[in-house]
C-alpha cells in the first residue's frame, strides 16, 4: 500500500486481535481523521484499484456514520474456518449496508446454507473505524479489557521503534477476538463489499494455488523440503529459513 511502518508493537504474549487493535489505538497520536484501518497479515487481496475504493467508502461510513465497518467479499465454497455476515438495510449513500448478523466459524451444514443465500458476505478480517466509536464498544461489551490496555502501555517502554507493553498487565487481558467482543453485539456495524480477490493463506485450497504442488500431493515453496510425506500441504515457513519436514501426512 506504500506505507512505511512507523512503530512495531511486540506483544509479550498472544491475546488474540482486540488487544491488538486496542493497543495501535492507544499508542497512535491523535490524527485529523481518527481512522484507523485494521488488517490481517495472512490474506491475499487482488485488484488494488477495487481494494481501495471499498477502503474510501468504508472511511465515508465510519467518519460520517460512527460506525465499525468490515469490509466482505462474496463466498464461493462453503468453508467453516471464516465468519460470515449477513447485510441488513443499505447505507445512506448507498456504499455499503448495515450489519444484520455475524456467524463466526459455523459448522458444516451451516455454512453451505449460508453461501446459498443471496446477501451473505465472508467476512475478511479487515475492518475501518473511528477511535471514539471503537473504544466506547469495548467499554458498553467488555468494559475489563481498557483498563488492561491503558495499564500494559502507560507501564511499557520502548526499543527505538518497537514497542514493549507491560508482560505482567498484559496477561491479565482477556483473549477475545474483535468479531466476538464486538462485531456479533454492536448496532454500529456496517459492512462494505469488496469486489476483489481475496483469499485466507491458512487455507489450505488458497496455498495449493499460490504455492507449486509438488508430486504426492504436497503443498510446497521454493525453501520447504518435505521428505516421505504426502498430501502434507500447507507446509509452513519459518522465518525465511528452510524447513525440512520428514515423513509428513495428512491424517484429516
Amino acid at each position: 500500500m506504500g506505507c512505511t511502518p512507523s512503530a512495531v508493537i511486540c506483544e509479550p504474549m498472544s491475546k488474540d486481535t482486540s488487544a491488538a487493535v486496542l493497543l495501535a489505538v492507544e499508542l497512535v497520536e491523535d490524527s485529523d481523521s481518527g481512522l484507523f484501518l485494521a488488517m490481517p497479515c495472512e490474506y491475499v487481496v487482488g485488484e488494488q484499484s477495487e481494494f481501495f475504493r471499498a477502503i474510501d467508502d468504508a472511511a465515508c461510513a465510519a467518519q460520517r456514520d460512527g460506525l465499525i465497518v468490515a469490509f466482505g467479499t462474496t463466498p464461493s465454497y462453503a468453508d467453516t474456518n471464516l465468519g460470515y455476515m449477513r447485510a441488513g438495510a443499505a447505507l445512506a449513500d448507498r456504499t455499503g449496508f448495515r450489519l444484520k448478523t455475524f456467524v463466526e466459524r459455523p459448522g458444516r451444514n451451516e455454512a453451505e446454507q449460508l453461501v446459498q443465500e443471496k446477501r451473505i458476505f465472508w467476512n475478511t478480517g479487515m475492518f475501518l473505524f473511528d477511535r471514539e466509536t471503537l473504544r466506547r464498544e469495548f467499554q458498553t461489551f467488555v468494559p475489563q479489557i481498557d483498563g488492561c490496555i491503558y495499564r500494559a502501555v502507560c507501564t511499557g517502554h520502548w526499543c527505538g521503534t518497537v514497542f514493549h507493553p507491560d508482560a505482567a498487565a498484559f496477561s491479565n487481558l482477556p483473549a477475545i477476538s474483535i468479531n466476538y467482543a464486538i462485531m456479533e453485539r454492536t448496532e454500529r456495524a456496517a459492512i462494505v463489499a469488496m469486489d476483489a480477490e481475496w483469499s485466507a493463506l491458512d487455507s489450505r485450497p488458497v496455498v495449493r494455488e499460490t504455492d507449486r504442488t509438488r508430486d504426492r500431493n504436497n503443498a510446497v515453496g521454493r525453501r520447504l523440503y518435505i521428505i516421505g510425506g504426502r498430501d502434507a500441504g500447507p507446509a509452513k515457513r519459518h522465518r525465511g529459513h528452510p524447513v525440512p519436514h520428514l515423513s509428513l501426512h495428512n491424517r484429516s
